[in-house]
């Protein structure tokens, strides 16, 4: 509604507010969307649904790059 297009009006006439919500993006991105985030959403998933073998798992540790 109006609120939404305040809001965005903010943004597009405002390019620090921009640009800070751009970083606080990508950051976001780059601290959960791993593939060890997703592994790990995965396995608790499993858990969850009751599969016993998915909490006996034991992910891989990451590769030192």
């Amino acid at each position: 509604g109006a609120e939404m297009r305040g809001h965005l009006r903010d943004v597009v006439n405002d390019r620090e507010l921009a640009e800070a919500l751009a970083a606080s993006g990508l950051e976001t991105i780059l601290a959960r969307h791993t593939c060890r985030h997703r592994a790990d959403e995965l396995f608790a998933i499993l858990a969850a649904c009751g599969n016993r073998g998915a909490t006996e798992i034991k992910p891989a540790t990451e590769a030192a790059a």
